[in-house]
């Protein structure tokens, strides 16, 4: 099959006729759509199941843990308010970006603050973390997300991959118009199929 076949079955015959114009709708937007459908799919089975798809990564490079350290003791420990907890975090983080605050529910708990550093690749659901001592405003742990591994950054990217934000609007265009092409592929797969079958 050379170039010039190739290239005349995939066109869109506009002056065809109505079943011409479905097969190529059905044909041409299956073949435009796959690479993003796989990887769709891809991202949704990694995020669905960290605890089968992180050993496989860690194979390759290692993957951080999130700390998960615990504010001092509690005896007639007061709080800090949250204002001194951000400034004390953005001093350790003078270029980030902050997007949430975790308020400590338990006695036990640290403040964690999340900011989003260049190299994210999500705004909305950043991974760079500092944790801070309730109590005394002690940093405990700082987690610094582009820095991670080759791991720690393909699991950055899955999120904002499948939901399209890690190519901004256009992005999140392709990906709202995925969402109805399996919707398009069947009602087009079911129409030529009707027609083949009444011939």
């Amino acid at each position: 099959m050379g170039r010039i076949e190739v290239i005349s079955r995939l066109a869109f015959r506009f002056q065809g006729t109505g079943q011409r114009k479905i097969y190529d709708t059905h044909r041409l937007i299956g073949l435009a759509s796959l690479i993003l459908l796989v990887l769709s799919a891809l991202t949704a089975v990694a995020m669905s199941l960290p605890k089968q798809v992180r050993p496989l990564l860690a194979m390759a490079s290692p993957l951080s843990r999130m700390p998960d350290p615990v504010s001092g003791s509690t005896d007639g420990g007061r709080r800090l308010n949250v204002d001194r907890v951000l400034a004390i975090a953005g001093a350790v983080v003078p270029d980030g970006n902050l997007r949430w605050v975790k308020v400590p529910s338990k006695g036990e708990d640290a403040y964690v603050v999340r900011f989003w550093q260049t190299g994210e690749p999500s705004r909305r659901f950043p991974k760079s973390s500092v944790w801070i001592d309730q109590y005394n405003g002690r940093v405990l742990a700082i987690h610094n997300a582009p820095q991670g591994s080759v791991s720690d950054r393909i699991v950055l990217w899955l999120y904002p991959l499948h939901g399209g934000e890690a190519f901004g609007l256009i992005g999140r265009s392709l990906v709202a118009f995925l969402g109805l092409v399996p919707a398009i592929l069947f009602i087009t797969g079911l129409v030529r199929w009707r027609s083949k079958c009444a011939r």
